[in-house]
């Protein structure tokens, strides 16, 4: 009783909802139990009995009666007693009747009552209650139900399906007959005979299984019957589901079938008996989970299955296919032909759709695609579908085949389709003529906003595709993806005219599209690049794996220098270098440019060689020097264009920043349009020499000439970048988002380093990375502003005495620089931030002492007979290729040798040590433990506060013993 409860509360017994069952129930209740009345007694108690009692009462009394079982609970001790006595009665009976009977009596007992159910255990009379009581489908039809039940038990249908050697339990189709419930008065007689008839074992006589010429049509009748010949014939001549549906119809009976049911489609023996049955079998899949037909179910769902086994393939769990999504999403799922057919047979009763995603598919052809999409053109597709994606599709697939599936793919964009917005056709092979067509159709198509054609044999000496490279651009589209194509310098320039016409276009990615230009020696996307500059709708662009190096870098920052639009940037996997990283960060810190982020994975490879494009680069902290540029190359045109920005700032005048300008056609300098924007020509070679000179004396006016750390004060306050609040967001966010990239961050501190002008708060929010202070205080502490004092403030922030070591050993040529008194030799490794500012401090010295020279009129006693400060240059142990080291473009990395001497003497006024102090010093220097060139090194860093008589000198080169000592004394001082 209690398992009978659980069963119901747990759900596996449901309420019946006819009144057939209570009144059988009742009835074998009443038989079981020797009695046929209830309580009260008498037999017009049954109708009430059997209405009374709930279904999980009637189930537990059933199998307490049959089972034996004693009622723990009555509703009174007078219905206890009665039963009790019934129990005895029962038994009574049972004894009397197995003493008389015979052996072959008591097995015709055993079969006719388990078929009958009235002898089940109490695990099997839950089971057949279960399945009597399971809800079934929309039945077909009205009238008696055919109930199939087949188990693994000791029911002798499964042991005569075993003794067939069946591999699996083939299933017993039995019609019950509701009207005979009971065996006729003769089973005794028929049982001797062992010819039952049909009716003594409860079934239908009268069922058109069992007529003659019926569907297992034999000649005599099964009326008469042996014992287990329905059960041979039942094995043998197994009739699929759909047969009995179909008789099931004809005779206005309901069917229902059990989730445990052993399929015949299993049996290679039964399918090898009838071949003419394997296209229609059924598979354990055409079940619900409740165990129901789904044969006349018109879903998608069944056709999908129905397909599938006609297809002789395993069906998909993909939601879709099951009918729990409205969105094809198949990518990566290895579809083949069979599959996609079998998908494309739910179109029969499909009615939503929305998105269909088959990427990854790369063994479907034109077989399953043109009838699929086809199928797409119906008009409920046209106005639901808003996703397409067939990339990688037909990757082995013939040229033939992929032409068929482009014009089912056109046909479909100008004929249906209407709502699509995002079409991915990546990786498909489409050639010639195709891709016109296919493109001028995304170009026409109303509502489309993503197109991807990654790798879509875009170029490869195609004649198409810079019609269609236009196309695209004028469609609708928001997203354009044409990665991993092959684009020449033509295709390129095609695409830059077409992103400056474009109004919709907000992302574009030409990633791994670009080869090497054979007459610029660069990337051919350096003609795309220098077309930003005039456009006025992209904001994300993704450059990636394009062989762009610094000149490729120069050409972009003089084109975001004034766009407005473009926020996002990834160049990743492109070899720019420091001078790549120097522009992208010049275009980050423009307050002219929207540049806020950029990606920049695996960018650090890529040094400049000093013999690329003749050692000609754009350094914004000293962009003087000569020149000489081919016009048909980008980035000649962008440095000149560079050039051209850097006089509007300064406002100056083109005429005094060019001098001795030669050229074959008579070059002259482009004006400024509305836009900002110079126009330079494509044509012709010129050269010059480039100097803002005249702007940075006039910086100078009104300042004392011989202080030089003013001079350098305001020559870095001109030139560098000083960024606002919101480019120091987007530089702090920028190295934070590069974290856990060593390489790439050091690049970025170097490149930041030689060209911005950095704030003592925004070194300590750079700080933060307590791993990284030590990188950034190398880096970093030439541009700080603040003199020596933010130097001091900036040096606190240590974490560890040995990091403060290795700073100062990094550092110790900057900390012992005296610009007051700059003459001096110098061994400079460029490589090396706080070298390389060394560097940059004495050209701009140099030429601000040259200015005064050229105002003083003073003799020119210059090692090269110009007005030069410094002498004795050495790069890389070679001399220079220029006449001095002012028209050099100060390279990157490598030692730089050179001797510096300052033409700043004593005023008039200047009075020299007094005895008392000019003793103390020589004391000092005497009895110092520190070497000879440290003792020299501190001299010199002092000697701007104090000035020496001949004899003085004299005597302080006397403390030094050696005569190298002697000479940097000299020199020094």
């Amino acid at each position: 009783l209690s398992r009978a409860g659980e069963s119901k509360t747990q759900g596996d017994l449901p309420m019946p909802n006819d009144d057939a069952w209570k009144l059988r129930a009742s009835r074998t209740v009443c038989s079981r139990g020797g009695s046929r009345g209830s309580s009260r007694g008498g037999q017009s108690a049954q109708p009430q009995l059997a209405q009374s009692m709930s279904f999980p009462a009637l189930a537990a009394t059933s199998v307490q009666a049959t089972t034996g079982f004693r009622v723990a609970k009555s509703s009174s001790c007078r219905g206890q007693q009665k039963l009790m006595k019934a129990e005895k009665s029962m038994k009574a009976e049972r004894s009397m009747k197995a003493e008389k009977s015979t052996k072959s009596e008591r097995s015709v007992k055993a079969e006719k009552s388990q078929l009958m159910g009235h002898q089940l255990s109490y695990s099997q009379r839950l089971s057949v209650i279960d399945l009597l009581n399971a809800p079934p489908p929309e039945p077909p039809s009205d009238g008696e139900t055919l109930r199939f039940i087949a188990r693994q038990s000791s029911c002798p249908v499964v042991q005569q399906a075993q003794d067939e050697q069946c591999r699996d339990s083939s299933f017993v189709k039995s019609y019950m007959d509701p009207n005979n419930k009971r065996p006729s008065k003769n089973k005794e007689k028929a049982s001797k005979k062992s010819n039952l008839q049909l009716k003594d074992w409860g079934f239908a006589s009268s069922s058109p299984l069992f007529q003659d010429g019926g569907d297992m049509g034999k000649e005599a009748s099964l009326a008469s019957m042996e014992r287990g010949s329905l059960i041979r014939k039942s094995l043998k001549e197994v009739m699929d589901a759909s047969q009995l549906q179909r008789l099931a119809g004809k005779s206005n009976l309901e069917f229902r079938q059990t989730k445990e049911i052993s399929w015949r489609s299993q049996s290679p023996a039964l399918i090898n008996q009838h071949p003419q049955e394997q296209q229609r079998r059924l598979l354990p899949h055409s079940q619900e989970p409740g165990g129901h037909s789904l044969q006349n179910a018109k879903t998608p769902t069944n056709f999908y299955l129905h397909a599938c086994d006609s297809e002789l393939i395993l069906p998909s769990l993909i939601p879709f296919c099951t009918g729990h999504s409205s969105k094809f999403e198949a990518d990566g799922q290895a579809l083949q032909d069979n599959d996609l057919n079998a998908v494309t047979e739910m179109f029969q009763s499909l009615s939503k759709l929305s998105e269909v995603d088959l990427g990854g598919n790369s063994m479907l052809t034109d077989k399953s695609l043109v009838p699929f999409l086809d199928c797409l053109q119906a008009p409920w597709v046209s106005l639901q579908l808003e996703k397409l994606s067939l990339r990688q599709c037909m990757r082995n697939s013939v040229p033939d085949s992929v032409t068929a599936v482009a014009g089912s793919m056109v046909g479909l964009l100008e004929k249906g389709v209407h709502k699509l917005r995002h079409l991915d056709l990546s990786g498909m092979p489409f050639c010639g003529r195709v891709q016109l067509s296919l493109c001028e159709a995304i170009r026409n198509h109303p509502n489309l906003r993503h197109v991807a054609l990654n790798d879509a044999r875009l170029g490869f000496d195609s004649p198409f595709t810079t019609r269609c490279v236009h196309f695209l651009t004028q469609s609708s589209a928001e997203t354009l993806e044409l990665g991993w194509n092959a684009f020449d310098k033509e295709i390129f320039i095609a695409l830059g005219q077409g992103i400056q016409a474009a109004e919709t276009l907000q992302k574009l990615s030409i990633a791994s599209c670009a080869c090497t230009c054979s007459d610029t020696g660069s990337s051919t996307l350096d003609f795309f690049l220098e077309n930003l500059a005039s456009d006025k709708s992209l904001t994300d662009l993704d450059i990636s794996l394009n062989r762009l190096d610094f000149r490729g870098a120069l050409v972009l920052e003089s084109a975001l220098e004034c766009n407005k639009r473009i926020l996002r940037l990834d160049f990743s996997h492109n070899s720019l270098g420091i001078l790549g990283f120097r522009s992208m960060l010049r275009a980050l810190g423009r307050p002219t440019s929207a540049l806020s982020y950029f990606e920049c994975y695996d960018c650090v490879n890529g040094g400049m060689d000093v013999s690329v494009e003749n050692g000609q680069v754009f350094n914004a902290m000293n962009p003087g020097g000569r020149f000489r540029l081919r016009l048909h190359k980008p980035y000649d045109r962008a440095l000149l264009r560079m050039m051209y920005r850097t006089c509007q700032r300064f406002k100056l005048a083109p005429e005094l920043a060019f001098s001795e300008l030669k050229s074959a056609d008579g070059y002259k300098h482009p004006s400024a349009g509305a836009d900002g924007l110079f126009d330079i020509a494509r044509t012709g070679e010129i050269e010059f020499v480039f100097s803002i000179q005249p702007a940075v004396e006039k910086a100078m006016e009104g300042m004392a000439s011989q202080d030089f750390q003013e001079v350098l004060e305001r020559s870095t306050n001109l030139t560098r970048i000083s960024p606002n609040t919101f480019q120091q967001v987007a530089i702090a966010v920028q190295f934070k988002k590069m974290e856990g990239q060593h390489m790439e961050q050091v690049t970025f501190l170097t490149a930041l380093s030689k060209d911005f002008r950095i704030s003592y708060p925004q070194f300590m929010q750079l700080c933060r990375v307590k791993h990284f202070i030590g990188e950034l205080a190398q880096r970093l502490l030439p541009s700080v502003s603040g003199g020596d004092r933010t130097r001091f403030l900036s040096l606190l922030k240590m974490p560890a005495q040995g990091d403060y070591l290795r700073f100062m050993k990094e550092a110790k040529n900057l900390l012992l620089f005296n610009i007051e008194n700059p003459t001096s030799q110098y061994r400079l490794n460029l490589a090396n931030c706080c070298d390389y500012s060394i560097a940059e401090q004495l050209m701009l010295l140099d030429r601000w002492e040259c200015s005064l020279d050229f105002h003083k009129q003073a003799e020119i006693v210059s090692q090269h007979g110009i007005r030069s400060h410094i002498r004795n240059e050495r790069f890389e142990g070679r001399p220079l290729q220029v006449r001095c080291l002012a028209e050099l473009i100060l390279p990157e990395v490598g030692d730089l040798k050179f001797d510096y001497v300052s033409s700043r003497n004593p005023p008039a006024n200047a009075k020299p040590l007094d005895g008392e102090a000019f003793e103390a010093i020589i004391r000092e220097l005497m009895t110092t433990t520190c070497a000879p060139v440290d003792a020299v090194k501190a001299v010199a860093c002092t000697a701007h506060h104090w000035y020496l008589t001949s004899l003085q000198m004299r005597a302080l080169m006397g403390v030094f013993k050696e005569v190298s000592d002697r000479a940097d004394v000299f020199v020094n001082l």
